[in-house]
């Protein structure tokens, strides 16, 4: 005798098996740690800013997991207050970048001569991560007399500097269109790369 099966029960027997293919596609957990590099600006473990960081132990992750480092910043090489840039490069696999996000709590601080700033470094890892289970990045720490995307240089990451990126992105070092100020990463060439910062900063900017 044929029994006619509710589509609520089948919408539900889909979506628990959905899941546990999600959670067996899930090799964790993982244990990793980053190398830092820093321009323009010390990165320190300690407040006396004696031991250098090199690279960040964030122990194990698991898929919906957060972690802080904190850190502490000083203003070695610039003259005049700085603002303190942060982004990340060098993904293996790059598609790690789509799981796992990094931000910190200096977007829009700066820093005076000789100054010390605390700094704290989140790592959150998505909760659908999915096919990642060994990834490397680098997290790079840049000292700028500006905001890293800033380009009106009104103080702020915003919309408007966000229509400046688009028209000079895709723009070359002798193209029309060409905005040095917009090359973030100073590889001659207005990419994704440099989106990549300015959407980090605008985030921060808005945070």
């Amino acid at each position: 005798m044929y029994t006619r099966v509710p589509w609520r029960l089948f919408m539900l027997v889909f979506a628990f098996m959905a899941l546990s293919w999600g959670m067996l596609s899930w090799m964790g957990p993982i244990k990793k740690s980053f190398g830092v590099e820093s321009f323009y600006v010390g990165v320190y473990w300690n407040v006396e800013c004696t031991v250098p960081v090199t690279h960040i132990d964030w122990g194990e992750l698991t898929p919906g997991s957060t972690k802080d480092a904190v850190v502490f910043l000083r203003n070695e090489e610039l003259n005049g207050s700085c603002y303190p840039n942060m982004w990340t490069a060098s993904w293996t696999p790059s598609e790690g970048a789509n799981y796992i996000a990094l931000s910190w709590d200096c977007g829009g601080k700066t820093i005076d001569p000789d100054e010390t700033l605390q700094a704290t470094f989140t790592l959150k890892v998505s909760r659908s991560i999915r096919g990642v289970d060994d990834f490397d990045f680098t997290i790079i720490v840049f000292g700028a007399d500006g905001i890293l995307g800033d380009l009106n240089r009104d103080g702020v990451v915003n919309i408007y500097d966000v229509v400046m990126f688009g028209a000079a992105y895709g723009s070359t070092p002798g193209t029309p269109n060409w905005n040095q100020d917009a090359d973030f990463n100073s590889d001659e060439l207005v990419s994704i790369y440099d989106a990549v910062i300015l959407c980090q900063n605008y985030l921060l900017s808005s945070g």
